[in-house]
């Protein structure tokens, strides 16, 4: 377990249920072209492949699409310095020179 101790619990049942999913997912996917199924199973089989194939795109997402970039970004602002309020007020003032054209 102490090759694992920088995971958090959360992080480690995320991690074990989105296994589940893709071992379910593929699995079922396998016992499709090795075993034919009987004939009143093929459809409720082919409903639990789909099922399981938008849990699998939801894990995937969750992993490695917006949730992961949030969660780090999260963590990075917990992790920042504080930011001086009387140093970020301050403005600059700039010029801007207009030129007609002739």
């Amino acid at each position: 377990m102490a090759l694992f101790a920088w995971i958090s619990r959360q992080d480690a049942q995320s991690a074990l249920i989105g296994a589940g999913i893709i071992a379910a997912s593929q699995a079922a996917i396998i016992a499709l072209f090795l075993v034919e199924p009987k004939m009143g199973a093929r459809e409720p089989l082919l409903l639990l492949i789909g099922s399981l194939s938008a849990a699998f795109g939801a894990v995937v997402n969750y992993w490695f699409g917006s949730s992961s970039s949030s969660a780090r970004k999260d963590e990075l602002l917990a992790n920042s310095a504080p930011v001086d309020q009387t140093a970020a007020s301050v403005t600059q003032t700039t010029s801007t020179t207009v030129t007609e054209p002739k």
